[in-house]
């Protein structure tokens, strides 16, 4: 009997947990409300609007942070570890709702497919949690992932030598004017867009999303400290701004 009361106080105390995904719903308005803001010169609004933008993946992270610190004995743990990860890219998850639509051809829905899809997850991952059990032992299989990490390394380094740095060094020469960010865009893209270069870059992101993700689901099921939840939420993070990034390809 009270084994049974302390697993659902356990189970009830982690339910705030879901406070980040929650407000995560009015994201596409918080940021409609800061733009409108800005246009009526209305710093207060802005800056409230704007506080709300950044309290999403901030309360997120919070979130992952506690959850991390907790021992992984159960699914409910980990399914509010990857639901708070989820929650902590909303950002770069946004605009790949955005660019998917525009390439649909479907305007101004942005805020509405958002709201359903992100109902749908949050009241998923509710039912998944209330029919779980918290005593339910989790399985926890030996994954051996130091040649995927060598791998993921080397593609990373590729990356950041071959495109990163010149892309951000594009954007850091702005400074002189949008006339010269402009003449070395177009420079760069006659490199990133040659014929057999680009494949090989493109190819290299989607591998660096498959690989981060096998990277990622192992130690969302481990203990970790500050260090690993903030390698854990950035590294989500990235693998949708990766591949948000590849859908939009006039970023390139």
């Amino acid at each position: 009997m009270n084994s049974t009361i302390a697993r659902a106080d356990r189970t009830s105390s982690l339910y705030w947990h879901f406070a980040p995904t929650v407000l995560a719903l009015g994201y596409p308005w918080y940021l409609t409300k800061f733009y409108e803001a800005t246009g009526n010169h209305s710093t207060a609004g802005a800056l409230f609007a704007m506080a709300l933008v950044y309290a999403v993946p901030a309360s997120a992270f919070v979130s992952l942070l506690t959850l991390a610190r907790l021992d992984v004995s159960g699914r409910q743990t980990v399914i509010l570890r990857r639901l708070a990860h989820l929650t902590f890219a909303s950002p770069p998850l946004y605009v790949i709702v955005g660019v998917l639509l525009y390439l649909m051809k479907i305007n101004g829905a942005d805020g509405k497919v958002w709201l359903g899809l992100w109902a749908a997850v949050t009241v998923g991952s509710l039912l998944t949690l209330s029919t779980e059990r918290s005593d339910t032992a989790l399985s926890r299989p030996i994954v051996n992932t130091s040649r995927v990490r060598v791998l993921h390394g080397v593609a990373s380094v590729a990356i950041i030598a071959v495109y990163l740095f010149p892309h951000l060094g594009n954007h850091a020469v702005g400074v002189f004017g949008t006339d010269v960010h402009k003449s070395v865009m177009l420079g760069l893209r006659h490199i990133y867009r040659a014929g057999w270069l680009e494949p090989i870059l493109i190819a290299l992101f989607f591998f660096q999303i498959v690989s981060g993700l096998v990277l990622l689901a192992p130690k969302l099921n481990l203990k970790q400290d500050f260090l690993g939840a903030v390698q854990t939420a950035t590294g989500a993070y990235l693998v949708i701004f990766i591949a948000s990034h590849i859908t939009h390809r006039s970023e390139i």
